[in-house]
């Protein structure tokens, strides 16, 4: 596969999380410094740098124009998506916070945290306030480390994913519904990395455990199918067209999925790494934070390399790459082994190649990922 991204920034610490504003106009990056760095996206320039937390940025969501972030500490706090304060930072878990996740409304910002607690905080406009909480050891449902949240699109429903659970609660009375033991659904590695996605196309979660993507259908309450990844995924992003998943994985690498076929896209994505301390060359890195713009055009990964790498989701990109990088059009074999079943077209001519480039600016004035 040839090069895809472009390199959009070195931090001096590890990028944990990324959030795309839903306007697509901000990039944020949570840092293991405490800092969110708030990019725009017309260039990809860095705009302005928040010393938002303490302690490492863990979690961040959007909704309008409201941001959230949350830390490793157990602190949650509001910001306008310009990065004006709303109210200092409260804290509500005892351990570091996993996910956050707005309300369709706006009205609330659930948390979750290793402490094993789902809070609820009622979003007002100076701030945030702690509405109350959900305690899995009260209510026998998690009693440890919750790793994610998702909400139905009905705005009916939140799921909550645990070490030894997937637990249903009724997003109006914030009551537990049910409860899924994962010795039912799976048994890879709990404590390790995990996600919720709401795939409302087809009325389903994607539960992303150890190697696993299982495709969970909620009225028939159980897994449908599962996509296998060679070794340990690490970090993930569902896209906004609901029509491709990623994963960074435990071998430093990013894998792209087509999610209608169930398919891998290419080969591993490459690109974090640092030098090695020891000598020459270079060492690959984790990545620990994934996601895609609104418009569906952009991935962006960021890895314990302080990186954080622009990578498009557009064969015809990848096309005009192979281009450069051969000299010369890809026959409709090496089409077909790159691209899958998308219509062979020879991109290798001047006119061509500048018309592909200049649907993204943002990667001609970026550092090649080398």
């Amino acid at each position: 596969m040839p090069i895809l991204g472009r390199t959009l920034a070195t931090l001096e610490k590890t990028v944990f999380s990324l959030l795309f504003s839903p306007d697509g106009q901000w990039l944020y990056s949570g840092t293991e410094t405490g800092n969110i760095q708030l990019w725009q996206t017309t260039d990809f320039s860095l705009v302005q740098t928040l010393n938002a937390h303490e302690n490492a940025v863990t979690a961040l969501s959007s909704w309008k124009t409201l941001l959230a972030s949350a830390d490793a500490d157990g602190q949650v706090r509001l910001w306008h998506t310009d990065g004006q304060s709303l109210g200092e930072p409260l804290i509500g878990h005892q351990q570091a916070v996993t996910d956050l996740a707005f309300t369709q409304d706006g009205r609330f910002l659930l948390s979750s945290g290793e402490d094993g607690q789902i809070i609820i905080w009622q979003v007002l406009s100076e701030g945030l306030a702690k509405l109350t909480q959900l305690r899995g050891e009260h209510e026998g449902q998690h009693n440890s480390k919750i790793h994610s949240l998702a909400l139905s699109n009905d705005a009916r429903l939140l799921m909550s994913m645990g070490d030894e659970s997937l637990v249903f609660w009724d997003s109006q009375t914030w009551k537990p519904i049910i409860r899924f033991l994962f010795e039912g659904l799976s048994h890879d590695h709990p404590g390790g990395f995990q996600q919720l996605f709401w795939y409302s196309d087809k009325q389903q979660l994607l539960a992303i455990r150890g190697w696993q993507i299982m495709f969970w259908d909620v009225l028939k309450r159980q897994t449908t199918a599962s996509l296998r990844y060679e070794g340990m995924l690490h970090s993930a992003a569902f896209s906004p067209n609901q029509k491709y998943v990623a994963a960074g994985t435990r071998e430093k690498v990013l894998a792209l999925w087509d999610i209608e076929t169930q398919t891998r896209l290419g080969n591993d994505w490459r690109g974090h790494k640092r030098k090695n301390i020891s000598g020459s060359g270079a060492v690959e890195e984790e990545i620990h934070a994934l996601a895609f713009s609104p418009d569906n055009r952009y991935l962006v990964s960021g890895g314990a390399d302080g990186r954080i790498i622009l990578w498009p989701i557009d064969a015809h990109w990848w096309a005009a790459q192979a281009c450069q990088l051969v000299g010369r059009d890809i026959t409709p074999e090496e089409w077909q082994q790159w691209l899958g079943d998308l219509d062979y077209q020879a991109l290798c001519s001047t006119e061509k190649l500048a018309n592909v480039f200049q649907t993204y600016p943002a990667l001609l004035t970026t550092q090649e990922v080398k």
